[in-house]
Order: structure tokens, then C-alpha cells, then sequence
């Protein structure tokens, strides 16, 4: 392979590699922000409340003492 043979293969394989990257990132930024816009916003004194069935969890809770 000549010189500009194996400089045209660099350059294209540079391109390749740009291109998927410029890629990558886009996906990872879109999934990223959508992970973040499902999390509920941070609320000071706020009460939270799990969207899951209370009987999945209800084993590991604490049972509060008479009193």
C-alpha cells in the first residue's frame, strides 16, 4: 500500500471513529436526560411516597413499638 493509499485509509478510519463517537455521545446525552426528568424534583420538608404496591414492602418495614 502506497502512502496516499494508507493516509486516505487513516483518514477515513478517523472519520469512522469521530462519527461514532459523535454518536455515542448524543445517545448517552438523550438517555441521560430523560433518567433525569423521570426523577422527581427535590422538595425541602416535602413528603415522598413510593409508587410501589405498599404489600411488596410491607416485610421490610419496621413495626412500630406500642406505646
Amino acid at each position: 500500500m502506497g502512502v496516499v493509499a494508507s493516509t486516505v485509509a487513516g483518514f477515513t478510519a478517523l472519520a469512522i471513529i469521530a462519527g461514532v463517537d459523535l454518536w455515542s455521545d448524543r445517545v448517552l446525552t438523550r438517555a441521560l436526560l430523560e433518567l433525569v426528568e423521570r426523577i422527581s424534583p427535590f422538595r425541602p420538608n416535602g413528603s415522598y411516597r413510593s409508587r410501589a404496591l405498599p404489600e411488596k414492602y410491607a416485610v421490610l418495614r419496621r413495626k412500630k413499638p406500642d406505646g
